[in-house]
């Protein structure tokens, strides 16, 4: 387990969507998603850790166009972190009142 210094210099979603050319809503997705990288609220306001966007990042790199996701299968297996996401094949959970897909 990597130590990580708890007040490094934190990005905020506008500035996250600025440097991946990404839109605000994109991110916003992701979050709902549980696609994107990992991310803290403190309030409302909601802020990234530069070294996990950068441990997200290095996790979607890809070989080619046509790969699945990640450097290989192997190496995916061996990469599993909090970026795996379950999905049920019929439906997604329901939203609970704050908007938060609430677990089965």
């Amino acid at each position: 387990m990597r130590t990580q210094r708890i007040f490094e210099e934190l990005l905020t979603q506008k500035r996250l969507a600025e440097r991946l050319d990404q839109s605000e809503r994109t991110l916003e997705r992701w979050r709902v998603e549980g696609t994107g990288p990992a991310f803290v609220k403190a309030g409302r306001k909601v802020l990234y850790y530069p070294q996990d966007v950068e441990d997200w990042l290095l996790a979607t790199r890809r070989l080619s166009t046509s790969s699945p996701g990640g450097l290989s299968s192997a190496s995916k297996k061996s990469r599993a972190g909090p970026f795996v996401v379950a999905v049920e094949e019929d439906k997604p959970a329901p939203l609970d009142s704050k908007g938060v897909r609430r677990e089965r």
